[in-house]
């Protein structure tokens, strides 16, 4: 029974996540790197600063490289500027890293060094990472691994991460694999919806 719950949780939460569990690949239209008609005096800037050192500025310059987001659209700049990242062991490169070689995006897939990333953006403490991580392990639908699941969605909630946020929430009111918390649940819940979540009014 606690199974079928945890299943239908995830799959209730999946569409929340900001990188969750589905393909960024996907999503990309949607994660948006400019926000005005002309950003290219931003994206120069972010450019210099990736070549300076920056992880966080490389990572979404190969988001708009791979995007055509701002920059023409060129899937060698995008790796190029995603590995700067990763070799400054920046958090989102290489979550980003390991998302494209798990989806086959951009890269050619590699399931093994995607694990591997995954597990090194958790390590960097990046909440969208322990997420996933999370989501995977709950997904595995190992008792063993469970305490490791809900430590890993506690963490990425401290840092306001909708998806974790909500998939906490209803772990903690269905009591599916961890302790049944109502009053946990609810405040989740009213956090979320002062957020701007209207997937957790219900």
């Amino acid at each position: 029974m606690k199974t079928l719950l945890l299943a239908a949780l995830l799959c209730s939460t999946a569409s929340l996540a900001w990188y969750s569990n589905t393909s960024y690949a996907s999503t990309v239209d949607s994660d948006r790197v400019c926000t005005e008609t002309d950003c290219s005096k931003e994206l120069r800037r972010l450019i210099r600063l990736a070549r300076s050192g920056s992880g966080d500025a490389a990572a979404l310059v190969a988001m708009a490289y791979a995007t055509g987001d701002g920059l023409e659209q060129s899937n060698e700049q995008a790796i190029r500027y995603l590995r700067m990242g990763v070799r400054q062991r920046n958090a989102m490169a290489v979550f980003l890293m390991s998302d494209w070689l798990r989806n086959g995006f951009m890269l050619e897939q590699d399931l093994a060094e995607s694990q591997r990333l995954l597990d090194q953006a958790v390590n960097l403490k990046y909440a969208p990472a322990q997420y996933a991580k999370a989501v995977q392990l709950l997904q595995a639908e190992q008792d063993g691994q469970l305490p490791e699941a809900i430590n890993l969605l506690e963490l990425a909630t401290e840092q306001r991460l909708a998806s974790a946020m909500l998939l906490l929430a209803q772990l903690k009111q269905h009591g599916a694999g961890v302790e049944q918390d109502l009053p946990g649940a609810a405040e989740l819940y009213r956090k979320l919806v002062l957020a701007g979540q209207v997937s957790a009014r219900p």
